[in-house]
C-alpha cells in the first residue's frame, strides 16, 4: 500500500510539473547597492487599475513618499498578468515600489524586484518571511539612507507645446532689431572694404 501511494504521488508530480509554475525569485538583502539598481523607488497607493487584456495591465499610483528618482505625484506601473510571480493590483492597496523607467511617467513592474505590497494582517506578510524584514523596516531603511524627495508638479510633466510663441509686439521688436543689426553689419562691411582701397 505504501509503495502504491508513493508511486501515485510521483506520477501526479510528473504529470503536473509542466503545468505548475513556481515563483522563484532570488532573495536579496535591502542595502544601498540594491537601491542603486533602480531608477525610481517610492511608497504609494493604487488609485486605479487597468487589468490585462490584449495588452499589459496598468496600475496608477499616488506617490506618498518618493525616495529615489523623479516623478509627478501620480505614476503608472505597467505589468504582465502572465508572469509566474504575478500578484494582482487592487485599488486602495499600498505598495513599496522599486522600478526603472519604461517611458516618461511610467515604469515596468519587475515581479522579482524588492517591490512589496503592504499586507493588512502582518502575520500574513509572506514578504517578511522571504526578505527577513517587515514593510515598516524597509520604509525606515529608505527614509534613513535615501531620504524623502519632493515629486515634480503635474504642470511640469505636461507634454504640451514646449515653445512659446511671442505676441505681436514682441515679434515686431525682434524684426526691427534684426533689420537694424543687418543694416549695421552691412555698413561696417562697406566701410571696412572701402577703407582698405
Amino acid at each position: 500500500m505504501r509503495f502504491l501511494f508513493t508511486y501515485l504521488v510521483v506520477v501526479i508530480m510528473v504529470v503536473w510539473s509542466p503545468v505548475v509554475k513556481a515563483c522563484q525569485c532570488p532573495v536579496v538583502p535591502l542595502n544601498r547597492e540594491l537601491t542603486a539598481n533602480y531608477q525610481l523607488i517610492f511608497y504609494g497607493r493604487v488609485v486605479d487599475v487597468h487589468d490585462c487584456g490584449d495588452r499589459p495591465g496598468e496600475a496608477i499610483f499616488e506617490i506618498r513618499e518618493l525616495y529615489q528618482g523623479n516623478s509627478t505625484p501620480t505614476f503608472t506601473i505597467v505589468f504582465d498578468c502572465k508572469e509566474e510571480c504575478y500578484l494582482p493590483f487592487q485599488k486602495g492597496d499600498e505598495w513599496l515600489m522599486y522600478t526603472n523607467y519604461r517611458q516618461m511617467g511610467n515604469g515596468r513592474m519587475d515581479w522579482c524586484s524588492r517591490s512589496r505590497k503592504m499586507m493588512s494582517v502582518p502575520k500574513e506578510d509572506f514578504y517578511t518571511v522571504n526578505y527577513g524584514t517587515t514593510f515598516d523596516d524597509d520604509i525606515r531603511f529608505l527614509r534613513d539612507s535615501l531620504g524623502i524627495h519632493r515629486t515634480a508638479s503635474s504642470e511640469l510633466a505636461d507634454n504640451g507645446p514646449r515653445n512659446q510663441h511671442p505676441d505681436l509686439n514682441a515679434s515686431a521688436i525682434m524684426l526691427i532689431v534684426s533689420l537694424a543689426g543687418m543694416v549695421g553689419f552691412y555698413v561696417l562691411i562697406r566701410y571696412w572694404l572701402f577703407k582698405k582701397r
